[in-house]
């Protein structure tokens, strides 16, 4: 997404919300230190927290000042990535690491998410390195379980979640009414192409409230986001694409 329709569509959140993500597939860690810095800006100016999710491969020392100042809120790594890749950077887990670290010499108010799926063939060893990796750096009496996860040190979790799949092409068909989900009544997502859509789910629009470069300020108003949101709110799936989601219920 170019500066100019980011710019555009925080402007229109703000006031809205308080929390944008920067996420839906892309890693924004693909960019450069001062090119991710220009996003962030443009958010800061509009008021807007950010959460950022990352697959943590493109991580190096560069990022840390960036990714431990105002407006991030959140950097969570999706450590599930590194196995799911072939190319895996020798360095992953120590630059994140390192990077937990740097955030806790700077008394960062910065949110750590260490993500993991729950039936992860990895997770025990993985729970093993980082609790060594905090323990040896004086926060063994900071660990300990929690309703979010396993705390590792103060705002740094380790949080486990059931397997989803990003494409519902050869999901099974569900029940019309199942899981609650929480997509158009919590939150929305905005393509690079400026497509709307209901979540981060839909990277590819297949569900589409229309597109921020032709109505953006009465998108809200249309009768396929109400008509949308109002069977959300009861629990009825209309989108056969919301019917094989299997991330309703996750989040």
């Amino acid at each position: 997404m170019d500066l100019g329709l980011f710019a555009k569509i925080t402007s229109f959140l703000k006031g809205k919300t308080k929390l944008i993500s920067l996420h839906v597939l892309g890693d924004p860690l693909i960019l450069s230190p001062e090119s991710l810095k220009a996003y962030l800006d443009i958010a800061k100016t509009y008021e807007l927290k950010v959460d950022l999710v990352t697959s943590g491969f493109f991580l190096d020392e560069s990022y840390f000042k960036i990714l431990s100042s105002p407006p991030l809120h959140q950097v969570s790594f999706s450590l599930e990535s590194y196995f799911a890749n072939t190319h895996k950077p020798s360095n992953y887990f120590e630059n994140i690491k390192h990077f937990c670290a740097y955030k806790l010499e700077c008394k960062s108010e910065v949110f750590i998410n260490l993500r993991l799926f729950s039936d992860s063939l990895h997770l025990d060893s993985i729970k093993e390195d980082f609790l060594s990796f905090f323990k040896k750096n004086g926060f063994e009496k900071e660990v300990r379980a929690t309703k979010h996860g396993l705390r590792l040190a103060p705002k740094v979790i380790l949080k486990t979640h059931d397997k989803f799949n990003w494409s519902t092409n050869t999901a099974k068909s569900k029940p019309l009414r199942s899981s609650t989900c929480l997509g158009a009544i919590k939150q929305l997502g905005f393509l690079s192409n400026g497509t709307i859509v209901p979540c981060c789910m839909c990277t590819s629009g297949e569900i589409s409230f229309g597109s921020t470069l032709t109505n953006l300020e009465n998108f809200l108003d249309s009768k396929d986001f109400l008509d949308f949101t109002s069977a959300m709110k009861q629990g009825v799936f209309i989108e056969d694409f919301c019917k094989t989601c299997t991330f309703k219920g996750i989040a």
